[in-house]
């Protein structure tokens, strides 16, 4: 098992399962962060290798910046403006996008940062991304859908000045990028990769404001 985060397993039955059919079954498991280590240890497997390492997506390169400031300038972006990229998703029981409004409504007003909505997961975190910039009005704005080159992907954060993500990944080419950024978690495995990447910016969905 490569790269992996583990968690939520909740009830004691599914957890010896769990920890009965890895122990038996896997050789070598990478965990991208040390909460996973610890849940995989409460779950008593003890027979693979089981190593902490990076998140695989941090070792991926970026495009060219030619290529960000040609796909940027093909959407209409100035690649030298400043930006605030939102990477949104759908999550049970959370319709309510108005926090990531009104922040990206002060983050323009306040500090000049125009809202980029990135849909990681395409078509899924489409659907919130619209919602969320059809609630700017007249603010300017852009929802970057059709990127599925992770290379290109790399590249556009490179291009943002602060990052605000639900999505893991949107935070992990942060990170890789040396960009800003901030971690909105709904799972364990967001707000375990913040505590790993030593990021105290990360807010629970259930206690999200703007």
């Amino acid at each position: 098992m490569y790269g992996c985060g583990i968690g939520h397993v909740h009830r004691s039955f599914n957890r010896r399962i769990a920890g009965a059919v890895l122990d038996k079954n896997v050789d070598v498991i990478t965990l991208r962060d040390p909460d996973s280590l610890q849940e995989l240890s409460s779950m008593g497997v003890t027979h693979p290798d089981v190593r902490m390492a990076a998140d695989p997506t941090l070792s991926l390169s970026a495009a060219s910046d030619d290529d960000a400031r040609r796909f940027m300038q093909s959407r209409g972006l100035d690649p030298d403006g400043k930006y605030l990229c939102f990477a949104l998703r759908q999550w049970k029981g959370f319709d309510d996008l108005s926090p990531f409004i009104e922040a990206a409504k002060y983050a323009y007003e306040y500090y000049g940062l125009t809202p980029v909505f990135i849909p990681f997961e395409q078509p899924r975190d489409i659907q919130p991304s619209r919602a969320a910039a059809d609630g700017l009005g007249d603010i300017p704005h852009i929802v970057l859908d059709g990127v599925s080159d992770v290379q290109l992907m790399l590249a556009l954060l490179l291009r943002m000045t602060l990052v605000c993500a639900m999505r893991l990944h949107a935070l992990v080419f942060s990170a890789a990028a040396g960009i800003p950024f901030i971690g909105v978690s709904y799972d364990i495995k967001v707000a375990g990769f913040m505590k790993y990447a030593e990021n105290p910016c990360c807010i629970p969905l259930d206690g999200l404001n703007a």
